[in-house]
């Protein structure tokens, strides 16, 4: 998914953690919040809000990428948004199995972290994070309705110390995704029984 034209290079999206302008302040924490809420609140498609949301995530902790994934029943994950500092394409809505660092973040709905030297040679879609040459990431659970709905992903190509606010950050990030998620389900119609007919 490539950035959009208003964004200036000045930006820091992708800056390396540790490198690069510092996380953003409160205000823009709550800035980055609000402009999902909103999109969220005004009920758009499940796929525009995604896709706002990984790069609102990658600014709010200065990522070079992020992604949205979204767990199957039949044991597979799927890519719901990406954004990455290069523009590079992401293979969004492919599906990819899931590996046993996943089905244990799945299983106990904990955030997991992983790099430099543990950042996934193989599992899901570990092909785009070497080419991307991630070398940190942190994955937070998305509960929905007491389960583990999907996830949400940060990565950095550099392998130094997180800032003290990234946990956190993400932690609240999360929580806004799984409050938009759970309204949606909720206002999706239900199918009409069998043998139904319109509505008086």
């Amino acid at each position: 998914m490539s950035p959009p034209a208003e964004q200036s290079a000045s930006s820091g999206a992708g800056a390396p953690a540790g490198t690069g302008p510092r996380v953003p302040g409160i205000a823009a924490e709550h800035d980055a919040l609000r402009r999902v809420a909103a999109l969220a609140a005004r009920g758009v498609r499940h796929a525009e809000l995604f896709a706002v949301a990984g790069q609102e995530l990658a600014q709010l902790v200065q990522a070079d990428a992020a992604a949205l994934l979204r767990f199957e029943p039949d044991e597979t994950i799927t890519l719901l948004a990406a954004w990455n500092a290069t523009g590079a394409p992401a293979p969004v809505g492919d599906r990819e199995p899931v590996n046993a660092a996943l089905r244990r973040l799945r299983d106990t709905a904990r955030p997991v972290r992983c790099g430099p030297s543990d950042v996934p040679l193989t599992g899901p879609f570990s092909a785009e994070l070497r080419r991307l040459g991630i070398r940190a990431a942190i994955a937070v659970p998305i509960q929905v309705g007491g389960r583990v709905w999907g996830i949400t992903l940060a990565a950095w190509q550099s392998p130094a110390p997180f800032p003290a606010a990234t946990r956190s950050r993400m932690a609240e990030f999360t929580e806004l995704m799984a409050t938009a998620i759970s309204n949606a389900d909720g206002r999706a119609e239900p199918p009409a029984s069998p043998g139904s007919g319109p509505p008086e």
